[in-house]
């Protein structure tokens, strides 16, 4: 889609903007005045393995079941930006994404990308992608 002409341009090469949730994270790419959503997953809640109706008894249950869809979560992450920067010569990369998953999301990226990366922490999935280009003129460097 068209980028709003007060909004940034990308005029410089392409730039991934990785909009993260807590298990879900969209990927688009900007380059000459225009964002496209290129990619996207969602990690479920509930697995699959697990039968209808079950409930974790104890607290314990429920933190280790969140600690492995958390790790399912960055390895599928790990997956698709790994798709995606094969086939795009990305030049910048924009992170937004809650404190729970931001360092270890930064931790998943290439080292020679982290050196043009801006991180803005908070849950933005669901924003329009245009807030986000809002929130890139409006946030510090």
């Amino acid at each position: 889609m068209k980028i709003s002409e007060n909004l940034l341009q990308f005029s410089n090469g392409e730039a991934l903007l990785v909009v993260s949730g807590d298990f879900e994270v969209d990927f688009y790419l900007a380059s000459n005045g225009e964002i496209n959503k290129i990619d996207g997953f969602l990690v479920e809640r509930r697995n699959q393995d697990i039968p209808v109706g079950f409930v974790a008894a104890e607290s314990g249950n429920i933190k280790t079941l969140k600690k492995f869809r958390h790790s399912e979560f960055i390895e599928e992450f790990k997956k698709h930006l790994a798709g995606l920067l094969a086939k795009q010569l990305v030049k910048e990369i924009f992170l937004f994404a809650p404190a729970e998953v931001k360092n270890e999301l930064e931790k998943a990226l290439p080292t020679k990308l982290r050196k043009n990366l801006r991180v803005y922490e908070g849950n933005f999935h669901k924003e329009h992608p245009f807030k986000l280009l809002e929130k890139l003129a409006s946030l510090p460097k």
